[in-house]
């Protein structure tokens, strides 16, 4: 039979266990929060850039027959591109958010660009583990899943070089969106080249004079694609913490549930133990009374 000091010992440890995931869970809400201010914005700004270039590209007639920025696949140079594929895939440095980073994994493996021996650069730690375990080793690691900063821009900006130096013919990016906090999708979102075809219904025109089409163009490129990272991490980020504090959520109600449970098996071991010494005291009096008859 399992001894009282033990099941105190396990409801002590399980209570300060608790205390832990609680804290998580907070932290884990109020970078959740500041997450979705990230996305919000970013999202606003890339509608806004996006109702730039359709306006810019509105003037350009024939646009096939133009000097179309090579960032577009109908571009005059889009036939000189190798075959390689370069793809970002978007995890977390740290753990404890449930099945986050191995559903990323399994779904890329799942999908029929794995198929393609793309080239991989991975963000997150998490996500370079788990590659190794599946002896994957053409990936190349960034540690920057955790901040939004320059630093973190710098494996896309060497992308976009190889893009526009033909070392790459198309750039994706796999990663976490962030729907609402109880979904989250799995996307596979192919960033260039460019399809004119999303420029073409702006919902708002901006005024842009002839003259400075190309130039405005190549500037609102530049933008749009580091936007493009900047809204892939934001809803990476936003999605792991949601995720964290999902799994910080049903760690604290397990922990209750087995406080409860221990607590229970406590007080029956407890009352147990409290007749057995009664039965005890009673049976002593019993045999004494005997001796003395």
């Amino acid at each position: 039979m399992v001894s009282l000091q033990f099941i105190r010992n396990r409801i002590k440890s399980i209570n300060n266990t608790e205390k832990i995931t609680k804290a998580m869970k907070v932290i884990a809400a109020s970078k959740f929060r500041q997450s979705q201010l990230h996305i919000q914005a970013a999202n606003s700004y890339h509608q806004s850039l996006k109702d730039c270039m359709a306006s810019s590209l509105s003037f350009i007639q024939n646009v096939k027959q133009t000097n179309l920025p090579i960032f577009f696949a109908d571009s005059p140079e889009s036939s000189e591109y190798n075959s390689v594929v370069e793809i970002f895939i978007f995890t977390s440095d740290r753990g404890l958010c449930g099945s986050f980073n191995s559903s990323i994994i399994k779904e890329y493996l799942k999908n029929n660009i794995s198929n393609h021996n793309p080239k991989i650069k991975i963000i997150g730690l998490k996500g370079a583990e788990s590659l190794n375990r599946l002896q994957i080793s053409n990936y190349k690691y960034s540690n920057f899943a955790n901040t939004l900063n320059e630093k973190s821009f710098s494996n896309f900006r060497e992308s976009i070089y190889n893009f526009l130096n033909f070392k790459t013919k198309e750039l994706y990016f796999f990663y976490t969106h962030f729907v609402t906090a109880f979904k989250q999708e799995i996307v596979l979102k192919k960033i260039l080249p460019l399809n004119l075809n999303d420029f073409n219904n702006p919902k708002n025109k901006v005024e842009i004079q002839d003259s400075s089409i190309h130039e405005n163009l190549n500037f609102l490129l530049s933008q749009y694609l580091l936007n493009e990272f900047y809204l892939a991490m934001s809803n990476s980020l936003t999605s792991e913490s949601c995720a964290r504090m999902n799994a910080m959520d049903n760690a604290n109600r397990n922990a209750k549930e087995l406080i409860k449970k221990l607590t229970l098996h406590y007080n029956q071991a407890r009352q147990s133990s409290i007749t057995k010494e009664i039965l005890e005291i009673i049976s002593g009096a019993e045999s004494i009374n005997v001796d003395q008859e």
